[in-house]
């Protein structure tokens, strides 16, 4: 738990039931909305019984912070290792599938302004279910000196840079993002499950299917 900001936005965690709230924040600009990624990760991996349906009234009708002062994002460089707020449920580049269906929901959603993650790989070495390499720091050649950013045929990275911003799904939901600015949240459709549909206004539609496949 703590706090620090700048004139765009202020870095808090809270969680609930913290001694610095979000809220105490707003005056200084938007804040750092950290239940985001937890609840965002819980739904998707279908935890505690949580289903994609129960996203109909995401955001402040979940307890986040008012749309105009929330920073949210899916991870960060701390809880993408085990590190700060969110836990177990954080979804990572490591889980491809689920974490551009989790981008790609927050980027087709109005609630809060949006931050994408740029990550690199690092070799995990899990001990009692802790990573014990979770310090490690940026691709780095032999001399020390960090890795140059390679861009490969297809527009990702190389060097064992992610870029999770270049991912195709991804940079096409930025693009889907900007079209649909200030349209409202419409036309909401689920399954009662794990299938989820929703319209920005006449300017996009989005369906989302996260339910198991079952062989016929």
């Amino acid at each position: 738990m703590g706090a620090r900001g700048n004139k765009d936005s202020n870095i808090v965690i809270d969680l609930g039931g913290e001694p610095i709230t979000g809220s105490q924040y707003y005056g200084n600009g938007r804040v750092t909305e950290f239940k985001y990624g937890t609840k965002l990760g819980t739904v998707i991996h279908k935890w505690n019984g949580e289903k994609m349906a129960y996203l109909k009234n995401w955001g402040e009708g979940w307890g986040f912070a008012p749309s105009d002062r929330a920073l949210v994002f899916v991870d960060n460089h701390d809880n993408q290792r085990g590190h700060g707020a969110g836990g177990a449920s954080i979804l990572t580049f490591w889980d491809a599938r689920l974490y551009k269906m989790a981008v790609g929901f927050m980027l087709a959603h109005p609630y809060g302004f949006t931050r994408v993650m740029s990550s690199y790989r690092w070799t995990r070495n899990f001990v009692n279910g802790q990573d014990a390499n979770d310090w490690i720091g940026p691709p780095s050649n032999s001399d020390g000196s960090t890795k140059s950013v390679t861009i490969n045929a297809d527009t990702t990275c190389g060097n064992d840079w992610v870029c999770e911003h270049r991912w195709r799904q991804i940079r096409n939901m930025v693009i889907f993002r900007n079209v649909a600015d200030g349209q409202p949240f419409s036309n909401w459709w689920d399954n009662g499950s794990n299938q989820v549909a929703f319209g920005r206004g006449n300017k996009g539609f989005i369906v989302f299917n996260n339910d198991d496949c079952t062989p016929t």
